[in-house]
């Protein structure tokens, strides 16, 4: 099995690419895909706290050290997330090394059906060290030009890399008149927006408590474009989602 590396991109931070990482494993898992989350932002990782900071053996910062294996660093989140952390650690700050991510992350190579690389913000060389290491790119931006021309930039850049850009997600969309909309971002882009993902209040309920929103509010209207989103990535029929999935939640209560 070939591994497909898919970095989650952002060209500046607080529009929502961790969240738009965490929940798309989520729904790609429901495709019955076998998918882990990476925190490749070694600087100010935000996925175990997204997630809760549990208690792990071993994280990104410790492979990059030579101290683990990234399948030893690999712990499944009770929402079943497969995660490799980075470290919040600021003793491990001085061990943030990108030029060794593409090496930790071939450990990976085979292992599931698709790696999500939630990048570290940005264009710079950082940043560019994981695109590298892609095989394809996602980028996360919002509907205003300052995000969107920073989403251009981060385009331009990968793909001068060599990395291909499959398309657009764009965040926290909320239909007012003065926000751009998908036709002027896609033409300004350049590229496809596959995915429109609105504001929910369920998002931060759903941080709150620590779980993807995808988990909690499975009906929420932003649950519902996530799973769009990773139909079209898994390559899977939106109406046949995984029925022991699907069975599961009705067992709990959280689909009716």
């Amino acid at each position: 099995m070939r591994t497909n590396f898919l970095a989650i991109a952002s060209g500046k931070g607080g529009v929502g690419k961790t969240t738009v990482s965490i929940n798309i494993a989520n729904a790609m898992a429901s495709y019955g895909r076998k998918t882990v989350v990476v925190d490749a932002d070694l600087i100010n990782p935000n996925v175990s706290l997204y997630l809760g900071s549990e208690k792990v053996n071993s994280t990104l910062h410790d492979v990059i050290k030579g101290k683990a294996k990234m399948l030893e660093s690999i712990y499944t989140h009770p929402s079943g997330v497969k995660v490799v952390p980075a470290s919040i650690s600021l003793s491990d700050l001085p061990y943030s090394d990108y030029s060794s991510l593409g090496r930790a992350l071939s450990q990976l190579d085979g292992y599931a059906d698709t790696v999500i690389v939630d990048s570290h913000p940005g264009i710079n060389s950082d940043a560019q060290e994981i695109f590298k290491a892609a095989d394809e790119i996602l980028v996360v931006t919002v509907p205003e030009l300052s995000a969107v021309t920073d989403a251009m930039k981060t385009i331009r850049i990968a793909e001068s890399l060599g990395t291909s850009v499959i398309g657009i997600v764009l965040n926290r969309v909320e239909g007012k008149r003065y926000e751009m909309n998908t036709e002027e971002i896609g033409a300004f882009l350049e590229k496809p927006v596959i995915a429109t993902i609105p504001e929910d209040k369920n998002i931060k309920k759903s941080a709150v408590e620590n779980f993807p929103v995808y988990h909690l509010y499975p009906n929420s209207a932003s649950s519902q474009a996530f799973r769009k989103l990773a139909a079209t990535l898994a390559g899977a029929d939106e109406e046949k989602e995984d029925g022991f999935f699907k069975d599961l939640l009705k067992i709990f209560g959280i689909l009716r």
